[in-house]
């Protein structure tokens, strides 16, 4: 808030676009993220919500060692697709990093077809080759359908 206030007292043009509630809580090696609405605050604001929720790998599944799931909820509105929030638990920062994700798409106002087609990187150690958030997207589109949901 810092910059956009000093840019635009500076005489250039700055936007803040909002904050999305994106936060995270670290225990031990087990973390717990949120970030946008809830699907009971996302009904208190008139949305249509659907959910997804998974327990999924945070690495391929032939990698050695430790706790290797962690819990996804994606929200998004049933009218639109457009995404509300997510949640997610497990261990190792693999959540928060997850959660990061969706806070940058709801920033943009961005849908579950969005999400399907983000660019997430594949490295065994790091990451299955299908992430839980494409995994989340696709159980989405289940309902929603392949395409995006045409406002014509």
């Amino acid at each position: 808030m810092g910059y956009i206030a000093g840019s635009n007292i500076g005489g250039m043009e700055a936007e803040f676009r909002g904050s999305v509630g994106t936060s995270a809580l670290k225990t031990f090696d087990m973390v717990i993220a949120r970030t946008g609405l809830s699907k009971a605050e996302a009904e208190k604001f008139g949305f249509k919500p659907i959910e997804a929720s998974l327990n999924a790998g945070i690495r391929a599944h032939y990698i050695p060692g430790g706790d290797n799931k962690l819990y996804l909820k994606v929200i998004a509105d049933n009218k639109t697709g457009k995404l509300l929030g997510a949640q997610a638990v497990g261990p190792g920062e693999s959540v928060f990093w997850r959660i990061n994700v969706i806070a940058s798409l709801l920033t943009t106002k961005s849908t579950i077809w969005d999400l399907f087609n983000s660019d997430i990187g594949y490295q065994p150690t790091l990451s299955p080759a299908w992430d839980p958030l494409i995994i989340a997207s696709r159980l989405l589109m289940r309902d929603l359908g392949e395409k995006p949901i045409s406002n014509s």
